[in-house]
């Protein structure tokens, strides 16, 4: 147990006493979330996960034209996937 106040017990508060006060945490939390090194971190893992579903691409490219093998379900879920990465990065982007 803590002697300090958790983020979950300080936004309870506003459900008992007024509004204000929750603004006023979340507004502090956001600017925590969007600090600079959070968003490098966060640049980062979706670079890595576009290269890498990328690389799965490539790789399901190279097998059906080498090994006539068509894996349509895998390329399908890595599509699917690819396009929310990048459009959740082009909206962190334009945030």
């Amino acid at each position: 147990m803590s002697a300090y106040a958790t983020l979950n017990s300080l936004t309870a508060i506003p459900y008992f006493f007024s509004d204000k006060i929750s603004k006023v945490i979340i507004n502090k939390k956001e600017e925590l979330l969007m600090s600079d090194y959070v968003n490098k971190q966060i640049q980062r893992q979706h670079y890595l996960i576009v290269f890498y579903l990328l690389a799965i691409l490539i790789y399901i490219a190279f097998f059906a034209w080498k090994e006539k093998i068509f894996m349509l379900g895998f390329l399908i879920s890595t599509l699917f996937v690819l396009f929310y990465q990048i459009r959740f990065w082009f909206k962190i982007k334009n945030h």
